[in-house]
């Protein structure tokens, strides 16, 4: 199987917190014509509301979706800038062909940033 483009590992580090925000994004990419409620997002993945709209507002605020209304809060595909498209639909097209890669990812992703904090404290051996 091939690796993980090196793009789709970065766009994913810079931008993903969080397995359901790679839902999200996948359920809104993959109906790109169809405006999502917050609330019917809950459903669809089965997690508290409030997780779902902070996920919602940190993928908009990272212009990877777009807030249609506050209230309810509804959101739909609509990467601003338009840059961010490509990067969007590769990221939701790897995740579709390989979830569990991608999942490992995030799971992992912090782990990384804790490994680089305690990293900077190490001790290095002198000659």
């Amino acid at each position: 199987m091939d690796p993980i483009p090196s793009t789709v590992k970065q766009f994913l580090y810079a931008n993903i917190d969080a397995v359901d925000q790679l839902e999200i994004l996948r359920l809104v990419v993959t109906e790109a014509n169809k405006e999502h409620s917050a609330l019917a997002l809950t459903h669809a993945l089965q997690v508290p509301a409030e997780t779902v709209e902070a996920h919602i507002k940190a993928l908009s605020s990272r212009g990877l979706l777009k807030i249609i209304s506050e209230q309810p809060l509804t959101c739909r595909h609509g990467p601003h800038p338009a840059e961010l498209e490509e990067p969007v639909q590769q990221l939701v097209k790897t995740y579709v062909e390989r979830p569990v890669s991608l999942i490992k990812m995030v799971y992992e992703k912090p782990k990384e940033t804790f490994r680089s904090f305690a990293d900077a404290f190490r001790l290095k051996k002198e000659d």
